[in-house]
C-alpha cells in the first residue's frame, strides 16, 4: 500500500467535503508514507527463494520502452 498516495486522496478528499476526520487521516498516513520513504534502507531484499537441483531463475532489468530479451539465468 502507498501510504502517501492513499493519504494524499484522503487528505484532499476530506478537506473537499469539509470531513475533518477524514482531512486528519490523510495527514497522518502522508507523514507516515513520507517519513518511511525518506529513512529506508537503499538495499531492500526484494524476493528470495531457495533453489533445488535443476530450477533456475531467470532476471532481467527492463525500463519502460525495454523489450524482454535474455537476462541472468541463475541455477540452483
Amino acid at each position: 500500500m502507498d501510504l502517501i498516495k492513499q493519504g494524499s486522496r484522503a487528505l484532499f478528499g476530506g478537506a473537499r467535503k469539509g470531513n475533518t476526520a477524514l482531512t486528519g487521516l490523510g495527514a497522518v498516513l502522508l507523514a507516515m508514507g513520507w517519513v518511511r520513504r525518506r529513512y529506508r534502507s537503499d538495499r531492500e531484499l526484494l524476493y528470495a527463494r531457495t533453489l533445488r537441483k535443476g530450477d533456475a531463475v531467470r532476471i532481467r532489468l527492463l525500463g519502460a520502452d525495454d523489450s524482454p530479451g535474455d537476462g541472468i539465468t541463475i541455477e540452483g
